[in-house]
């Protein structure tokens, strides 16, 4: 059950095809081969990003070929997303970014981009209107836990009774003088 920020990581941990396919509609890349970096991902001192995917392409540009990566940070939030959220993971968006475009490494065999994608319960009011001003490079995708109810229906059988025992203490008092 989905129940937390974390338990909602671990369900897209375990079920990686499921939420690339999302992504991928998401990123609108569905040919694209979309690779999962890893979980709790740390950019810099104080910020950790929940989950960090990547896809390379090559891309014409005025008749120039080019090798792209883009690097998509999800940003999970087990709740109504709040402008706050947003600030969040563009200062991600940002640190990555900047550390690839400092140093020569990160540029020479490829062209990089960073996008966001926010995974939350949706967004508040204030967050809407936001959002439908547009935001570049960060996308949303929402999702519903429902509370599914089971009854369940123990059979003790009498087997399984009679392998039971009680502490010495219960014992004592169903002792006969």
């Amino acid at each position: 059950m989905i129940d937390s920020e974390k338990s909602l990581e671990d369900y897209i941990c375990n079920h990686q095809e499921k939420f690339i396919a999302i992504l991928k509609t998401n990123m609108k890349e569905k040919d694209c081969d979309i690779k999962f970096l890893g979980r709790q991902v740390r950019l810099g001192n104080d910020n950790i990003a929940d989950l960090i995917y990547y896809y390379e392409k090559l891309t014409t540009y005025e008749e120039i070929e080019m090798n792209e990566r883009i690097y998509i940070i999800v940003e999970l939030k087990y709740r109504s997303l709040e402008p706050k959220d947003l600030a969040q993971l563009s200062r991600y968006m940002n640190i990555l970014e900047k550390k690839l475009q400092s140093e020569e490494k990160y540029q020479e065999e490829y062209e990089n981009f960073v996008r966001g994608v926010f995974v939350s319960f949706g967004e508040n009011k204030e967050m809407q209107d936001i959002s439908m001003r547009g935001i570049d490079n960060i996308s949303f995708i929402s999702f519903e836990c429902d509370l599914i109810f089971h009854n369940d229906d123990w059979d003790y059988k009498e087997e399984y009774l009679k392998e039971i025992k009680l502490d010495d203490r219960l014992e004592q008092l169903f002792k006969k003088e």
